[in-house]
């Protein structure tokens, strides 16, 4: 909630001093036991991942020194996510045994997806290696598309019932924003990858239909909806290597740019009559420059849910 919320828990950790267990009695007592346990740790752990990589004190920091704690959370969130395996695994193994159904075993998956997600931020916080053909290291874009699969594996189960399906979004990709989504996009836009154009869309197909659910999921739906149309825009004028294509494609890019508050109004017609060929490429050109670092570089688009998307898209 901190990371969605961009603020401090109101009650910290530290405050805390009640037993961080449950008592289960009954059949699944074990599995509960284990599964609770696994939940308290993750969302302390999860606080953490704010107060030392998204706040004002952290985002103050310099940028190797947010390296360095990052690279020090993902070796917990390891050790943490080894534990939360075997919970996971002993949870849908009793389930399975005792028949209950099977959406159940998709609420227990879906915590990897949080995890995967949670992981997917620690390492957008590491600067990929000098020379590399995208600001987003290797680590972290492997992360956002293991994160993305396995959503997709858990939606795909959800199909056949709404309801499922609505209380899964809410509690795997809304409550902890999904990350990797964005820094899939980011990754697009400097490399083009049409692969993870591909995976892009995939996860937005896979949330559409839920606009009724609730206002939050809507939104959620059109601006992913909106920030998919983006990329594929943009992927489409890059390669299309044609000027009349590159000035009418690239002037709608910019303009959902700005809708979507990624660009200031006096940038939207900079680049409109530019030819694919004087195109600069993404970490040279300025204006795009601005949208990974906006993206992928700071908490900003945590709040794109709570801005009002009526006009994006139209």
């Amino acid at each position: 909630m901190s990371i969605r919320l961009g603020r401090a828990s109101v009650i910290q950790d530290l405050e805390i001093d009640i037993p961080r267990s449950f008592n289960f009695h009954g059949t699944l007592s074990v599995e509960s036991r284990a599964l609770t346990a696994t939940w308290l740790r993750g969302a302390s752990f999860q606080s953490r991942v704010y107060e030392q990589l998204l706040c004002p004190a952290a985002l103050a920091l310099s940028t190797t020194e947010i390296a360095e704690r990052a690279r020090l959370l993902a070796q917990e969130w390891h050790q943490i996510e080894t534990e939360a395996k075997e919970s996971r695994e002993l949870a849908i193994a009793t389930l399975e045994k005792i028949k209950t159904s099977p959406l159940v075993d998709i609420y227990v998956k879906g915590d990897q997806v949080q995890m995967l997600s949670t992981l997917t931020l620690i390492y957008q916080a590491i600067p990929a290696p000098q020379g590399s053909r995208s600001r987003i290291g290797g680590e972290c874009i492997e992360t956002a598309r293991r994160a993305t699969y396995a959503h997709l594996e858990c939606i795909a189960a959800l199909k056949n019932d709404p309801f499922a399906r609505t209380s899964y979004i809410h509690r795997n990709l809304v409550l902890t924003p999904f990350a990797p989504f964005f820094i899939l996009f980011c990754y697009i836009i400097e490399t083009l990858s049409t692969e993870d154009l591909e995976l892009l869309q995939e996860f937005t197909t896979s949330i559409q239909g839920c606009d009724n659910a609730s206002e939050v999921t809507a939104k959620l739906a059109k601006l992913c909806r909106v920030i998919s149309d983006v990329a594929a825009l943009y992927v489409e004028a890059k390669s299309n290597q044609q000027e009349d294509a590159m000035e009418d494609i690239g002037g709608e890019f910019d303009t959902y740019l700005s809708q979507l508050g990624f660009l200031p109004v006096a940038d939207q017609s900079a680049d409109a009559n530019a030819g694919v060929e004087n195109v600069p490429l993404f970490a040279e050109d300025p204006q795009l420059s601005q949208v990974t670092d906006w993206m992928s570089g700071s908490r900003n688009w945590f709040g794109l849910l709570d801005h009002d998307v009526s006009q994006i898209g139209e």
